[in-house]
């Protein structure tokens, strides 16, 4: 078929079909290995265990409507991680076919500025929560709506056809507005980017400032009726009682301290510009690439690789030289606009004493400038390079994209992989544990938790599946948590979402791995070998004693790890016959321990850290095998800890153990 006889619908499925293999390539080739993450936890726990009920109860103390929202999600999609990725995925595409139908509407001559506008949006690389899909999918859902809220103005502004179409267009795109700034409050920016673009479409149709004042006023009225409704709402009559989200704590900070507050909004918002539009092609690539083994580099070249020539073939079928160039205002208008684009979305979340960061979950702020930063950029190269070379830089910026997402993908994957292979661990060694235990996880560097619902969500997922209460409690290890551990404390009440409980640290168990090279490690301080693994971390040296491991119930059986979540108990290696000997020592159920041993030992598994054989050792020598014992004394020996070890035991903590440990 000849390029003319082409259906009109065609170039924009190829275009969509581009994105579609591009956006696949991003985040698609190891989503079977992503999970669940930070804020996800209390969601998943609250609606397997409670119902979606109380995912809304959850949202109340902030943001009603999208815990309204999350809970019919949460009935759509279940506790499997994967539904949760794919639905992500989903939504973050859609945004995509309303930003792409957005710029064609804009400039329909310019096909492949619009192909890139739209590539660099969906594959910005500021933003990497894409793995958090549960969390996100919110944003994601307010986002694409937003989009196609603001399509429907510039439809209604660009159509011929009639005029109950252009008004039916604009009560849509109102009803639309109002939806995502209920989902996502910081996202009301986009309000000002539509202002902006009716600005600009009333112009460029030749209307004087006496002609597009008013009829802007005019378009703009449903939008700014449901924008006021809105902050109305959020300002005066709907309370946070979530300090973070509390609109009138945030007047007080400004309303004491004006001139500080003005001077740090205006600092801040020249740097987040900067960040947002161009620091993001090469900041978080740096932190993910600076320690990335070649393996991980390789995939993600391989990626990068991947998507730079499908772009180029795709561009390069676009360039038509016998065509005449096109003549209108768009290199100059994408680059205005894009900035300002920018500069709107990003003030909301910089007036709210927020900033981007690309560290810690704060690049999603910024989420919403995507669409100004792409604009920008865009303008940026084809008004600056010719069509050629404009092509080559697409290509570099999307395999930049890639490559970045790609290593952040590997990244996720492997914080996955770290939580489920803890608490698989947790269970083998713990079958059960004590109502109101406090657990406190120390996970390995990088995969660190911050909030105390990453612990007692899953825990209770797996200890209490179903039950609607808090029956185990939790708290992060850190250095002001140790404070309250050394000091004992009892009754600190702790209120989390809309779980309030009261914090007993004398009921306390750590749980640690703090080198993922070993097992998790249950701190025992009656045990001298988990002390001398946890000296190698001055916090785990200082908390240790204070942990107690009669919080777990020795005979209880060994409970299932929520396989909807979890996926499938992982194969039985080192780790799992260290668990269970770990557990058969705390009964003193020393032929189980010397079997494990056996176990281990004739399947050729051994441990990273020789003082992991310590358990099998102690079985051996009870059941009088000195030959085993001595072997296995012989590995420990060589440990860095075995000095340290030996002198406990000739304390007297093990006189069996001492004479084969302190030759």
């Amino acid at each position: 078929m000849s390029r003319r006889a082409r259906p009109d619908w065609l170039p924009y499925a190829v275009t969509l079909g581009l994105l579609l293999l591009l956006a696949a390539l991003a985040y698609l080739p190891l989503i079977l290995q992503l999970g669940f993450y930070k804020d996800d936890w209390h969601v998943i726990w609250a609606g397997s265990s409670f119902g979606p009920g109380r995912i809304i109860d959850e949202f109340m103390i902030d943001r009603p409507f999208m815990g309204r929202l999350y809970a019919k999600v949460f009935i759509l999609l279940g506790s499997a991680p994967l539904n949760w990725h794919l639905f992500a995925f989903a939504a973050r595409f859609a945004s995509v076919v309303g930003f792409y139908a957005l710029l064609r509407l804009l400039w329909p001559a310019r096909r492949l500025e619009a192909a890139t506008a739209a590539a660099l949006f969906i594959l910005y690389p500021g933003f990497l929560q894409q793995p958090n899909a549960n969390t996100f999918q919110n944003h994601f859902i307010g986002y694409a709506l937003a989009i196609f809220s603001i399509a429907l103005t510039v439809f209604a502004l660009t159509t011929a056809r009639r005029t109950w179409l252009q008004a039916a267009a604009l009560a849509l795109g109102a009803v639309l507005a109002g939806g995502y700034l209920l989902i996502y409050e910081y996202m009301i920016g986009l309000e000002a980017v539509r202002l902006l673009l009716i600005i600009y479409l009333l112009r460029r149709q030749g209307c004087g400032w006496r002609k597009w004042l008013p009829k802007t006023a005019l378009i703009y009225l449903p939008y700014l009726l449901a924008a006021g409704a809105f902050l109305y709402w959020r300002l005066f009559i709907f309370h946070s009682t979530r300090p973070a989200t509390d609109a009138g704590a945030l007047w007080a900070l400004y309303t004491g301290q004006p001139l500080a507050m003005l001077g740090q909004l205006s600092i801040e918002t020249l740097k987040d510009l900067v960040e947002t539009t161009f620091l993001a092609w090469g900041v978080p690539l740096y932190q993910l690439a600076v320690n990335a083994p070649a393996g991980q580099m390789a995939a993600g070249l391989l990626a990068a690789a991947a998507g730079a020539g499908l772009w180029w073939f795709f561009a390069a079928r676009q360039e038509h030289p016998a065509e005449a160039p096109v003549k209108d205002d768009f290199g100059r208008a994408a680059i205005w606009l894009g900035a300002l684009m920018v500069l709107v979305t990003l003030l909301p979340v910089l007036a709210s004493n927020r900033n981007v960061y690309f560290r810690d979950q704060f690049d999603r702020y910024t989420l919403q400038a995507t669409l100004g930063v792409a604009l920008l950029l865009t303008g940026l190269i084809f008004g600056a390079a010719r069509i050629r070379a404009a092509r080559g830089w697409v290509a570099v910026l999307i395999a930049i994209a890639l490559l970045t997402h790609t290593l952040n993908a590997i990244y996720w994957g492997q914080f996955w992989q770290v939580q489920r292979s803890f608490w698989h661990q947790l269970a083998w060694r713990a079958p059960q544990l004590e109502d109101e235990t406090l657990l406190m996880a120390y996970l390995p560097p990088n995969y660190r938790l911050a909030e105390d619902y990453e612990i007692f969500s899953p825990a209770n997922l797996i200890y209490h599946p179903g039950e609607p209460r808090l029956a185990i409690e939790a708290e992060v290890l850190n250095a002001d948590t140790a404070a309250l551990l050394t000091a004992g404390v009892t009754g600190s009440l702790r209120s989390s979402r809309t779980f309030e409980f009261e914090r007993d640290f004398t009921r306390a168990l750590i749980v640690s791995w703090a080198d993922p090279q070993v097992c998790v490690h249950l701190l025992d301080p009656a045990q001298p070998d988990l002390l001398a693994a946890a000296a190698a971390d001055p916090l785990l040296q200082l908390t240790a004693p204070y942990s107690h491991p009669q919080q777990v119930v020795v005979d209880a059986p060994e409970p299932v790890v929520y396989p909807a979540v979890f996926g499938p108990e992982p194969a039985h290696g080192w780790c799992y016959y260290y668990q269970k000997a770990s557990l058969a020592r705390q009964q003193a159920d020393w032929i189980e321990a010397a079997r494990l041993g056996d176990a281990a030992r004739q399947q050729g598994l051994a441990p990273a850290d020789p003082l992991e054989w310590l358990p099998m050792l102690q079985g051996y020598l009870h059941e009088n095998r000195t030959t085993e014992a001595a072997e296995l004394a012989a590995f420990i020996r060589q440990s860095a800890a075995g000095p340290a070890l030996c002198a406990q035991y000739r304390a007297g903590l093990d006189p069996l153990a001492a004479p084969l440990l302190c030759p």
